[in-house]
């Protein structure tokens, strides 16, 4: 236990990599067959949740359900996701395509995916990511500069931090502080 505890203070405190501070440009078709790129958004805050693996799904599948609360009273409150996937040829994109449309229904949530077909190591070097294998969520304003990120599943403590940066984006396009808004 003391080796741990030592250990612990010799490393300090684990951090976040930082993130840039604008999520990149991209564009692509939706799932509804529309072109999109970031600069069409007109919400004060967007998410967007960049993710590597079918896998990954179930967590961003987890943070949409926490959203469901905050948009009560951040109603302008949005979402993207960004399925990464290597660069492929035109008929396996059309195969990806096809089968996550067919997969999905809704076509409110069809119209929040895009997939992007990129370089994996560059984009990821691109949001100073090193591990595939956890998904980032960026909140997002929409000039495209990053408010807060964060790193894996969803838990209490990002939550408390995206209404943190809810709160303070309404406060600042009403002319409020945090302070006087509370």
């Amino acid at each position: 236990m003391l080796v741990s505890l030592l250990l612990c203070l010799s490393l300090g405190e684990m951090t976040v990599p930082t993130a840039p501070e604008a999520f990149p440009h991209f564009e692509g078709k939706n799932l509804n067959g529309e072109q999109v790129q970031f600069a069409e958004w007109d919400r004060p805050v967007t998410l967007i949740f960049v993710a590597f693996k079918q896998e990954q799904q179930p967590q961003v599948d987890q943070w949409v359900t926490a959203l469901e609360p905050l948009k009560e009273q951040h109603p302008s409150l949005d979402y993207v996701e960004l399925p990464t996937v290597k660069k492929v040829s035109r008929f396996v994109k059309y195969m990806i395509y096809r089968g996550m449309r067919s997969g999905i229904k809704d076509p409110h949530q069809r119209q929040r995916i895009v997939t992007q077909y990129v370089d994996v190591p560059d984009y990821m070097n691109r949001l100073n990511l090193s591990d595939p294998e956890v998904i980032a969520t960026y909140a997002v304003c929409n000039e495209g500069r990053i408010l807060k990120h964060w790193l894996g599943p969803v838990d209490d403590t990002f939550i408390e931090e995206l209404k943190t940066v809810l709160d303070e984006t309404a406060a600042g396009e009403s002319g409020q502080t945090t302070a006087d808004a509370g």
